[in-house]
């Protein structure tokens, strides 16, 4: 995501004619307000990212599925508790 902002502001810079360290610096100043809101995203990003290189939901599954597997009324709260959030 923030190697296609990075892209985009400067193909947006050259076709408007605009040097690129004002690009860069009109990039910068906008992002200052929504930093958090960038910082988030990619840290979401960067774990998504891990959990699906490590197969982690493959094992959380076969762990929660060993748990609940006879416990009928236990899996139908734990979705009810997970829909929740």
């Amino acid at each position: 995501v923030l190697l296609s902002l990075l892209i985009s502001a400067l193909v947006a810079g050259i076709f408007s004619h605009i040097e690129i360290m004002e690009t860069m610096s009109i990039l910068i100043d906008g992002m200052k307000g929504n930093l958090k809101t960038a910082l988030s995203y990619i840290l979401l990003g960067a774990i998504a990212a891990a959990i699906s290189r490590t197969n982690l939901t493959a094992y959380l599954i076969k762990v929660v599925s060993r748990f609940i597997s006879h416990k009928k009324y236990l899996l139908l709260l734990s979705i009810a508790l997970i829909s929740c959030f």
